[in-house]
C-alpha cells in the first residue's frame, strides 16, 4: 500500500469514526514478542499446535515434539494469528487454552500478541473484515498460487479504528451473538441441503424400482402395454436375443413390477466414443467438453470448455458426434458415472473420457433413459465394473452390459414426467438455500463493516476515550521494532517442564 493510498484511507475512515474513537496504524497495534522453537528437539514433549490446516477444525492439535517436523513460533493465550499464505489469507485465529501444554504456532501465521489496550476478539474480527481481507489478497507477493504471501510490513500503515476498550468488548460480544445466530441458520440450511440430496437419490431409486408409478399402474391398467412385446420390436434386428440371459443375471437386482423386464443397455441404445487421440487447444475454435465441464448437476458448463480446431473437430466427428436426444456419460476419472443431456442448438465434441449413449429411435421421445443413467441403480453397476489403476476407467463394453429396468412406453413417459416434477421442486429449494447462504455471508460482511464504523453498539460517555489508550500503547512500545525481517531468537524451552510431561 502506497503512502498516498494509506493517507486517503485514513482520512476517509477518520471522518466516519465516532467521537471517542481514534485512528491508528496496524504497525502500532501489532506486538510481536514471539520466539522460535524446534519441537523435534524435545521428542517426548507435548505441544498445543496451531497449524494452518487445523483452523477449519476450530481446535489446535495436541502433538508430541517428534511428530512436528519444522520450527514453530511460541505463542500464548490471547495471541491473534493472521495467516499470511495464499489462498488462506482470510484465516484469523485467537489462541485459546485447550491444554496445559506449551502453545506453538506455524510460521505461516503473523502473530499479534495480546495487549491490555486492545480486546483480542475485537482485533480478530477487524482482521477478518472484508476490506482488510481484500487488501491482503491484492497485496500478496510471490511467484503465484500457494507461494503467494503477505508480510507484516505490507499492512504496517493500514488504518485501525481504535474504540474505547469497554466498547471494543461490547462490539466483540455483539458480533459473536449475531454470528452465532447466523451460523445456526447456515447449519440448518446445510442440513436441508443434505436432505435434498438424499431426497433426489430416493426419487431416482424409486423411479426405476416401479414405486414412483405404483399408484398410476393401479389406476391406469388399460394403458399398460406389454414391455416384452415392445422390447422384441426394438431388438428384432439384433443378431442375438439377450432377453433370457438378462432376466437370469438380473435376479440379484431385485424384483420388478408385473409387465416390466430387465434388459442390457446395449440392447436398447448405442454406446460410442470418439477417437482417443487428444486434440490440441486453440484460442478460437469449436467447443470440446470433458468431465471437468460437468460442474452443475443437470447441465454442462460451456463457458470454460476447451476449444479445438475445425480439422480436429471433423476428425472426431467421423466416429461419432453428439446429437439432440443423446446422453453424455463420463467413464474415466474422478467424475465417472455422471450423465448430461445434449442441449439443443450447441455444436460441440466430447473427450474420450466421455461416451455417447444414444437410445433407440423409438425411445428418444422421453427422458426416461436420461434419468436412468443418473440413477443409483446405474451408478452402483458402474462402480462395480470400474477398473482403477491410478485413474478410474469404465469400458464401453461395461456400459453396454448395464442391466436396466424396462417398462412399457406409456409408463416410461409417466416416470420421466414424475421424476422431473419432483426434482424440479428440490432444485427450487436448493436455489433458495444457496441464495440465503450467499445473503448470510453478505450480512456477516455488513455487520463487520458497521462494527468498525461505530454503528453496531451505542457509545457510552463513561468509556475511557481511545486517545488515552493510544498514549499508553505508544508509551509501552519497545524501542526496537520486531518484524518478520528481524531474525527471531531460536530457543529450546529451558524451564521446568514437569507440568508438561505425560
Amino acid at each position: 500500500m502506497t503512502e498516498s493510498t494509506a493517507l486517503e484511507r485514513s482520512v476517509s475512515a477518520k471522518n466516519q469514526l465516532p467521537k471517542n474513537w481514534i485512528l491508528m496504524q496496524l504497525s502500532d497495534v501489532r506486538l510481536d514478542k514471539s520466539k522460535v522453537i524446534i519441537p523435534n528437539k524435545m521428542p517426548s514433549q507435548s505441544f498445543e499446535l496451531y497449524s494452518v490446516p487445523s483452523f477449519d477444525a476450530g481446535e489446535p492439535e495436541i502433538k508430541k515434539g517428534k511428530e512436528i517436523g519444522s520450527s514453530k513460533l511460541i505463542v500464548e493465550e490471547g495471541t491473534t494469528l493472521l495467516c499470511k499464505i495464499n489462498p488462506r489469507i482470510n484465516r484469523v485465529w485467537n489462541v485459546g487454552n485447550h491444554s496445559p501444554w506449551l502453545k506453538i504456532a506455524s510460521t505461516e501465521w503473523i502473530p499479534f500478541f495480546n495487549r491490555e489496550e486492545i480486546d483480542s476478539d475485537y482485533l480478530c474480527f477487524f482482521l477478518s473484515s472484508p476490506s482488510f481481507r481484500n487488501f491482503l489478497a491484492s497485496n500478496a507477493s510471490g511467484v503465484g498460487g500457494s507461494l503467494m504471501r503477505v508480510k507484516a510490513s505490507t499492512f504496517s500503515g493500514y488504518p485501525f479504528p481504535l474504540a474505547p476498550l469497554s466498547e471494543q468488548r461490547r462490539i466483540a460480544f455483539r458480533i459473536k451473538q449475531i454470528f452465532k445466530r447466523l451460523d445456526l441458520g447456515v447449519y440448518n440450511l446445510g442440513s436441508i441441503k443434505a436432505q435434498l440430496k438424499r431426497y433426489r437419490l430416493s426419487v431416482l431409486k424409486h423411479a426405476f424400482e416401479g414405486k414412483l408409478t405404483e399408484h398410476w399402474r393401479s389406476t391406469h391398467k388399460d394403458k399398460i402395454e406389454n414391455a416384452t412385446r415392445f422390447f422384441e420390436q426394438i431388438t428384432q434386428h439384433e443378431r442375438t436375443n439377450e432377453k433370457s440371459a438378462d432376466r437370469v443375471s438380473a435376479e440379484s437386482l431385485g424384483r420388478l413390477p408385473s409387465g416390466w423386464l430387465w434388459a442390457r443397455l446395449g440392447s436398447l441404445a448405442r454406446v460410442m466414443d470418439v477417437d482417443h487421440k487428444m486434440p490440441k487447444n486453440v484460442n478460437e475454435g469449436l467447443l470440446f467438453i470433458s468431465p471437468k465441464d460437468f460442474v452443475h448437476p443437470d447441465s454442462i458448463d460451456f463457458g470454460h470448455a476447451k476449444q479445438i480446431s475445425e480439422q480436429d473437430f471433423n476428425r472426431l466427428s467421423r466416429k461419432c458426434k453428439p446429437e439432440t436426444g443423446d446422453i453424455i456419460y463420463s467413464r474415466i476419472g474422478a467424475r465417472l458415472g455422471r450423465a448430461r443431456k445434449v442441449p439443443r442448438g450447441i455444436e460441440f465434441q466430447i473427450s474420450y473420457s466421455l461416451c455417447l449413449v444414444r437410445p433407440h429411435s423409438l425411445l428418444q421421445e422421453t427422458d426416461f433413459f436420461y434419468w436412468l443413467m443418473k440413477s443409483p441403480l446405474i451408478y452402483e453397476q458402474a462402480l462395480a465394473k470400474t477398473r482403477s489403476i491410478g485413474v478410474p476407467d469404465l469400458g464401453l463394453g461395461d456400459i453396454k452390459s448395464f442391466l436396466t429396468p424396462f417398462p412399457s412406453m406409456n409408463e416410461q413417459f409417466v416416470i420421466a414426467e414424475l421424476v422431473e416434477r419432483y426434482l424440479s421442486i428440490a432444485d427450487n429449494v436448493r436455489r433458495s438455500i444457496e441464495y440465503n447462504l450467499k445473503k448470510t455471508e453478505q450480512l456477516k460482511q455488513a455487520v463487520l463493516k458497521t462494527s468498525f464504523e461505530g454503528g453496531l453498539v451505542p457509545q457510552e460517555a463513561s468509556d475511557e476515550p481511545a486517545d488515552l489508550l493510544l498514549q499508553r500503547i505508544r508509551k509501552a512500545k519497545p524501542k526496537k521494532k520486531i518484524d518478520e525481517k528481524t531474525t527471531r531468537e531460536t530457543v529450546f524451552v529451558q524451564r521446568d517442564l514437569t507440568g508438561y510431561v505425560d
